[in-house]
């Protein structure tokens, strides 16, 4: 055991949970252990071990490890035994699952501690019976299956073999439930990964995987009826919908997903219901409904915890919806809530991705040389060389050529254009994406100097208009490219 553990437990405390640690350490008079208390309570990050050791012996060796240990695990025990002494009062703020699941331990502790006194008082039977009936409620089956099998045998004596042929019946069916929720859990957690490593080229293998997990989870709903498995049911038909751009669809699903979650304990939490305005908040982002979008985004983030993954998750998206509706000031605002929340949890492409939105920004209120500082600083982001490195770098030339700076610009559509080159052997570019490249191409043939309208850039600007190579939200595109070309090239403003 790490003074670390200890550390990360002192961090989730209240200020109220500490002052009581603090005050139960000092009544049992043990310097040591509230030293050591008090001394990770003023750091503000995990310090060494030679921190520590500093702290407690002035010197950056214990007398004896064993010792030290002592100290480390008895500081665990304390702060548990607190944690356990505070559950009640906690409990308010937990999803009702959470403390249903709570309450059940803490009558099966009870329960075996009678069972264990080797008494025969009809309270155990009260509790069990209370156990296995919330148990059933919220779906927590290997409880459930355990209480089942212990009720069998004690009734089965007392009624007789149809009775213990009836919990045989029940057992089973239970054990299937389990089993179909765990099979459930598996193809969404299956469905995560691969969703994360699926490029748009992949559709149609993406495509087969998740029918054929529609399949299964149609079939496993069928034999459980569990609202679990039809919470990841419906969270499979919502990525078909995704994957098809049945936009339309996809937001009927989530309503549909919505009222689930409402009706059903098993699997009401409030992260979820949080998830759920986000697809929500996606839908209509991708029917063009940007007003509607933001009203699910705000209604999502007064589901997650301030500062949390989710949370902030919510804000990027809201973010780029603003972008989209052309509400610059509102959009720095939540990038500034954004960088407060993100201090120091940002991976490094996540921090790359917040320059791009800054670069974009300045971009949109017209401070181009701003913008192109913001693009030089990235790193992470290049490694995703068809999505965001293959937008910073379009957008990187367009802003040079802006800058009046065109034999960068120029250099900067010769590196592209070799880089595609070399990719393309292993990846594939968006059409769309290809299309801008050319356009790109042909305006650097003439110098980016274009006083009437190219037929060739025409056609291609054409292009983008189909339906399939029409522009979409939630990608590295987060300007339009139309919309970035009429900045300079206004005589394609109405092709």
């Amino acid at each position: 055991m790490q003074h670390k553990e200890i550390y990360e437990l002192l961090a989730i405390l209240t200020d109220c949970e500490r002052n009581n640690l603090v005050l139960i350490i000092k009544s049992n008079r043990a310097k040591m252990l509230n030293d050591l208390v008090v001394f990770l309570l003023s750091q503000n990050e995990l310090p060494t071990k030679e921190q520590v050791l500093k702290a407690l012996y002035k010197k950056e060796k214990p007398n004896s490890e064993s010792a030290y240990q002592r100290i480390i695990t008895r500081a665990v025990s304390d702060i548990l035994e607190l944690l356990n002494y505070f559950i009640k009062k906690e409990t308010k703020e937990f999803d009702e699952i959470d403390i249903a699941k709570i309450e059940i331990h803490q009558k099966s502790a009870l329960l075996q501690f009678l069972v264990a006194k080797k008494s025969k008082i009809t309270l155990i039977g009260t509790l069990r019976d209370e156990i296995i009936a919330s148990a059933t409620e919220f779906e927590f089956y290997p409880i459930l299956i355990e209480q089942l099998y212990l009720k069998k045998f004690h009734s089965s004596l007392l009624e007789g073999e149809t009775a213990y042929f009836e919990f045989e019946k029940e057992i089973a069916h239970f054990e299937s439930c389990l089993y179909s929720i765990r099979k459930a859990n598996e193809l969404f957690n299956i469905l995560k990964m691969k969703s994360l490593k699926t490029s748009v080229h992949d559709k149609k293998t993406f495509g087969k995987l998740l029918r054929k997990h529609l399949n299964i989870l149609i079939s496993e709903y069928k034999i459980s009826k569990s609202p679990t498995v039809q919470y990841f049911l419906f969270q499979h038909q919502l990525s078909l919908c995704y994957l098809d751009k049945k936009y339309v669809g996809a937001k009927r699903k989530c309503l549909q997903l919505k009222k689930i979650v409402e009706e059903n304990k098993s699997i009401n939490r409030i992260d979820r219901a949080g998830i759920i305005y986000d697809n929500l908040a996606k839908c209509d982002a991708y029917l063009l409904n940007y007003s509607q979008a933001i009203i699910w985004s705000k209604n999502a983030q007064l589901c997650f915890k301030a500062g949390s993954r989710n949370y902030w998750v919510s804000l990027d998206q809201e973010l780029l919806i603003n972008i989209y509706q052309r509400n610059i000031p509102k959009a720095e605002q939540i990038l500034v809530e954004i960088y407060k929340y993100q201090k120091n949890d940002k991976s490094v492409l996540e921090r790359d991705t917040l320059l791009f939105y800054n670069a974009i920004l300045c971009l949109e209120k017209g401070h181009y040389s701003k913008a192109l500082s913001f693009l030089e600083e990235r790193n992470e982001i290049t490694k995703d060389a068809i999505g965001w490195d293959f937008w910073t770098r379009i957008i990187t030339i367009y802003l040079n050529v802006l800058l009046g700076k065109d034999d960068v610009a120029l250099k900067g559509v010769v590196s592209i254009k070799k880089q595609m080159q070399r990719i393309s052997v292993n990846k594939e570019f968006r059409e769309r994406d290809i299309l801008v490249f050319k356009i790109i191409l042909e305006l650097s043939k003439n110098g980016f100097l274009v006083h009437q309208q190219i037929p060739k850039i025409k056609a291609l600007l054409l292009q983008l208009k189909e339906p399939e190579n029409v522009w979409e939200p939630f990608t590295a595109e987060v300007i339009p490219f139309e919309n970035l070309l009429n900045i300079k090239f206004k005589k394609y403003k109405n092709v």
